[in-house]
């Protein structure tokens, strides 16, 4: 019955922690294909990004994979409930859950996939990062999408910079 049904939404949890304070949430069947063009990708889940965002500047940093077929994906996003100083605290927590960053293009899917996500968790304005380095102009950037009412977007953002409580970082197991 229903307590059997709420294990077993449990157990496919498979062991991930949330981070303290903070709450996980796992997404299934999210469709990528890592083959797609970079600005296909990213028009694909966040349709309101201007031409000149810097993320459209960075498509040699996440060449596309030319064999790769498009795959269900499961994408674990992880929050912390408040404000962290940097993609620090979500790299070790990643790496203490056996998980690895997810690409931008899986970022990207999510979008696609969930395009009232920040509905769906309750949240007026929602950020998806992908801890996927690239170098643009110099610095170091995280590339993101976000949601906010009725838009998508995606961009870049920098890595030392500090993470609110909107903001979730996205994951794939190892």
């Amino acid at each position: 019955g229903r307590i059997a049904a709420m294990y077993a939404d449990i157990s496919n949890t498979t062991n991930i922690i949330a981070p303290e304070g903070g709450r996980i949430h796992i997404l299934r069947g999210v469709m990528v294909d890592e083959s797609v063009d970079w600005n296909a990708s990213i028009d694909g889940g966040f349709p309101n990004t201007p031409s000149h965002y810097e993320v459209r500047k960075v498509a040699g940093s996440y060449s596309e994979k030319k064999d790769a077929k498009a795959v269900q994906r499961e994408i674990i996003l992880a929050n912390f409930g408040g404000n962290i100083p940097d993609t620090g605290p979500a790299r070790a927590w990643g790496k203490n859950q056996k998980l690895i960053p997810a690409s931008p293009r899986e970022v990207f899917a999510v979008g696609k996939h969930k395009p009232q996500l920040h509905v769906e968790l309750s949240q007026s304005v929602l950020v998806v990062v992908s801890l996927e380095e690239c170098n643009f102009s110099g610095h170091r950037h995280v590339p993101d999408g976000w949601w906010d009412g009725d838009g998508r977007w995606a961009d870049l953002r920098w890595p030392d910079g500090e993470f609110g409580d909107g903001c979730w970082f996205a994951f794939v197991r190892e």
